[in-house]
């Protein structure tokens, strides 16, 4: 594919994902797939997961397959929920081939990941 499908994001049934493109960053809408477990993005340019990908409570593999990935926002996930309670990923085991500077909160916001692939330098993250 070209570009990331928008129509996937109606298939809410789904709990496997393994997409390629040529520019993979996903919609906002990807949050639609509230049953998905495992995301695989191919791309051959740098993806941007947009903020919503983190309130799939049921994802728990994120692969990404490409250069240096970010999340949109500062930190890797959202404050907080509507409620003001954490927007904890409790289900999240493994997380691939992201940017240090999106995983500032990864041990209080996915305590159970158990693999974290990162890519990108980690000078500016230790200088801070």
């Amino acid at each position: 594919m070209s570009v990331f499908h928008s129509d996937v994001v109606h298939l809410s049934d789904l709990r496997y994902l393994a997409i390629q493109a040529y520019d993979g960053s996903p919609p906002a809408s990807i949050s639609n797939l509230v049953n998905l477990q495992t995301l695989i993005i191919s791309s051959k340019k740098n993806i941007v997961l947009p903020k919503t990908i983190w309130n799939m409570v049921n994802l728990r593999h994120l692969y990404i397959r490409s250069g240096e990935n970010l999340t949109e926002g500062p930190n890797f996930v959202q404050a907080a929920e509507n409620d003001g309670s954490p927007n904890l990923l409790l289900s999240l085991q493994t997380l691939s081939q992201v940017s240090p500077r999106s995983c500032q909160d990864v041990p209080s916001r996915a305590p159970n990941l158990r693999k974290l692939g990162l890519c990108g330098s980690l000078i500016s993250i230790l200088d801070s």
